[in-house]
């Protein structure tokens, strides 16, 4: 486990931990996204200026299912890198609490400086402060989507059922669907709403 000194680098693997490592780490240490949101991380690809960022970057806090780890960990140069324990879907407020505690005491036991572990606690009370408040807003707005019944792409169903709604098939992933898969999703009957996870 190293130390992290004044001016050090955590990057994120995904837009999701860097959501969460940008909000404990503002005024503590930098962050830098590999993965852009918007993009598949399953599907990613380095590219040099990745490359880079990894050779200069002081922990790599990922996922654990990134294909593209394995390049990372070949690389001559390439940061510690730590893989998340929160399993879940991060988009969903119960889970990102988990995923900021985590972030929060793994960083917390590499840093030494007293003022910014001290700043970096206040940041995880913001953080956790704003997920309480986004998730009521959510419940609240979510409302008239109760009990609605919806076919959906697998990698979103955790989110609709934390809306309310009620997913009672899933298909897989884009690039997997098939005539087949989509025969099975018109059978079910009384579905209002058909999801998809374009990315």
């Amino acid at each position: 486990m190293i130390t992290l000194l004044v001016g050090f680098t955590v990057l994120a693997s995904t837009s999701d931990i860097e959501y969460v490592l940008s909000h404990l780490g503002d005024g503590v240490f930098e962050v830098r996204e590999i993965v852009p949101g918007g993009m598949c991380p399953g599907h990613f690809d380095l590219s040099p200026k990745d490359a880079y960022l990894l050779a200069n970057g002081d922990i790599l806090i990922s996922h654990g299912w990134e294909g593209w780890l394995k390049k990372v960990e070949k690389l001559e140069s390439h940061p510690e890198i730590y893989t998340v324990k929160t399993k879940g879907n991060w988009m969903v407020p119960s889970v990102m609490k988990q995923a900021c505690d985590e972030l929060y005491i793994l960083l917390r036991q590499r840093i030494s400086d007293s003022v910014k572990v001290k700043k970096l606690e206040k940041n995880r009370n913001a953080l956790m402060g704003l997920i309480d408040s986004l998730d009521m807003e959510i419940k609240y707005l979510s409302t008239p989507l109760k009990g609605i019944k919806v076919v959906c792409n697998e990698f979103v169903k955790d989110q609709l059922e934390y809306l309310g709604m009620d997913v009672v098939k899933t298909f897989p992933s884009g690039s997997d669907v098939t005539p087949e898969n989509i025969k099975e999703v018109l059978k079910v009957r009384d579905v209002k709403i058909i999801v998809e996870n374009l990315q």
